[in-house]
C-alpha cells in the first residue's frame, strides 16, 4: 500500500472514531501522525500526543481495527497513565508490568462498548482478574522482576511483553509508546523543542478537561454515555472544594458586616403566591456578596494546577450564582487579565512569569465595586502581604501540602486540595 493510502486509512479511522464518539473528537484529532518504519508495532503514541505508525504493518488493518487501536491509545493519554506510572515509581525494570495493568484497565471498557480490538489484547479475564479495576490495582496483583512484563512466569500468554501481540506485531501486551508508562522509547522523537510537533504538559491537561466537558455535554444532551466515561469526566471537571459549604461562612460574615444578614426587597412577587393582588409587600431576601477570584498563573503553576483552578472557578460560579458575573484576575508578578466572567470557559489564563499574589490582592482592593470576598487559587509558591486586606480572604492551595512553600497568612482561611484524577 502506498504511503498516501496508508495516511488516508489512518485519517479514515479517525473520522470513523469521531463519528461514533464525537465527544472524543478533540482528543483524537490532537494526536499528531508520525511515520516510523523502524517501530516494531503498527501503531503507538508517545506522551507528547504523537501517533507513530508503521506503514507496512498498518496497511494490513481494516479501518475498524485501526479506529479501535486509536481509541486504546487516546484512552492512555486521557487517563493520564504516564503521570500515574511516575507516581507508582515505574522505570525500565518494571514498565512492562505497568503497561499490562494499564491495558487491562482500558480494554475491558473498550470491549464492553463493542469496540474492535486485536484478538489477543490484554484483558482482566486473561489475567484471571475482575473487570472494572484501575491499573494500580492490577499492577499490584502480580510480582515484578527486573525487565519482566509483570507476574514473572505468570504472563497470561507465556511470552515477554515485546514478543506478545498478534502476527502483525500489535502492541497488545505491555509494549508500546510512552503514553502508557512515561518512558521514552528509542523510536520516539523525544521531548518537542520550540516549534516542533508535540503537546506540552499544560496543553495535555487542558485537552483532558476539554474532553471531559464534551463528555458531560454529550451525556446531558443525549442521555447516553458509558459509565466509565461519566465517572472519569466527573473526576476531571468537578471542583475539589465544596464551595457551597466553604463560602457560606465567608458569605455570612461579609454580608453581616456590610448590611446585616437580610434586607427588604420590593420586587413584584409571584401572582400565584400573593394574597394581595394590588399591594406589593416587602419580603426578606439574602443579599448576594461581591466576590472576586485571583488565579495564580506564574511559571510554577503546572497545567494540572491551572486545569484544577478552572474547575474551582466553575464551582464558585455555581455556588454564588453567575447572573452578575464574577471578576477573575490572572496574576503572576503582575495582573494580566481582570475580566468579569459568567462561566469558566470565559477565563483567560495569561502569565508564566514570577509570583506575587500580593499584586493581585492589591488590584482587588481597587475594583469597583470593591469585593467583600476574594478567593485566591494558587500552588502556594508565593509571598503574601503582611497586612490584611479590607475584604475577607480565602486561599485555595492547589495540589500541595499544608507545610509546603510559603506559609499561608493568618488573616486568610486556607484550604488545601489535591487533584487525583
Amino acid at each position: 500500500m502506498a504511503k498516501g493510502q496508508v495516511h488516508k486509512r489512518l485519517q479514515a479511522a479517525r473520522l470513523r472514531a469521531t463519528k461514533d464518539r464525537p465527544y472524543l473528537a478533540t482528543a483524537l484529532w490532537s494526536m499528531i501522525p508520525v511515520e516510523s518504519k523502524t517501530m516494531p508495532f503498527p501503531m503507538a503514541v508517545d506522551k507528547y500526543w504523537r501517533i507513530y505508525y508503521n506503514p507496512e504493518m498498518i496497511s494490513q488493518w481494516e479501518t475498524k481495527m485501526c479506529a479501535g487501536v486509536l481509541y486504546h491509545e487516546v484512552y492512555h493519554l486521557l487517563r493520564n497513565h504516564a503521570d500515574r506510572a511516575s507516581s507508582m515509581h515505574i522505570g525500565p525494570d518494571n514498565y512492562m508490568a505497568w503497561n499490562i495493568a494499564a491495558d487491562a484497565e482500558i480494554n475491558d471498557d473498550l470491549l464492553a462498548e463493542g469496540i474492535t480490538l486485536p484478538d489477543d489484547c490484554i484483558t482482566p479475564a486473561k489475567l484471571e482478574k475482575p473487570n472494572g479495576k484501575l491499573a494500580e490495582w492490577y499492577y499490584r496483583q502480580f510480582p515484578v522482576s527486573p525487565n519482566s512484563s509483570g507476574g514473572g512466569d505468570e504472563n497470561p500468554n507465556g511470552k515477554s511483553g515485546e514478543e506478545d501481540g498478534d502476527s502483525q506485531g500489535t502492541p497488545t501486551n505491555g509494549s508500546g509508546g510512552s503514553c502508557a508508562d512515561g518512558i521514552s522509547k528509542e523510536w520516539e522523537d523525544g521531548e518537542p523543542k520550540k516549534g516542533e510537533a508535540g503537546i506540552t504538559q499544560g496543553r495535555h491537561d487542558l485537552l483532558r478537561r476539554k474532553t471531559a466537558e464534551a463528555i458531560n455535554e454529550h451525556a446531558k444532551s443525549t442521555g447516553k454515555m458509558p459509565g466509565h466515561w461519566e465517572r472519569w469526566a466527573d473526576e476531571v471537571v468537578s471542583p475539589k472544594v465544596s464551595w457551597q459549604k466553604e463560602l457560606s461562612a465567608q458569605v455570612r460574615n461579609a454580608v453581616a458586616y456590610r448590611r446585616g444578614m437580610v434586607d427588604y426587597s420590593y420586587r413584584r412577587p409571584s401572582r400565584r403566591q400573593s394574597a394581595f393582588e394590588k399591594i406589593i409587600q416587602p419580603s426578606m431576601v439574602a443579599p448576594i456578596p461581591r466576590l472576586a477570584v485571583i488565579v495564580d498563573t506564574s511559571g510554577s503553576m503546572s497545567g494540572d494546577d491551572l486545569s484544577q483552578a478552572l474547575g474551582e472557578i466553575k464551582g464558585i460560579l455555581k455556588a454564588v450564582g453567575c447572573q452578575e458575573g464574577v471578576p477573575v484576575l490572572a496574576c503572576d508578578a503582575e495582573v494580566h487579565n481582570a475580566q468579569k466572567v459568567f462561566n469558566a470557559k470565559q477565563v483567560s489564563l495569561a502569565g508564566g512569569g514570577g509570583t506575587n499574589m500580593g499584586i493581585g490582592m492589591e488590584a482587588c482592593s481597587k475594583l469597583k465595586p470593591k469585593p467583600e470576598i476574594v478567593v485566591c487559587l494558587t500552588d502556594m509558591m508565593t509571598p503574601w502581604p503582611d497586612k490584611a486586606p479590607d475584604y475577607k480572604m480565602l486561599i485555595v492551595g492547589l495540589n500541595t501540602e499544608e507545610e509546603s512553600y510559603w506559609p499561608a497568612p493568618a488573616y486568610a482561611k486556607t484550604i488545601y486540595v489535591k487533584n487525583d484524577a
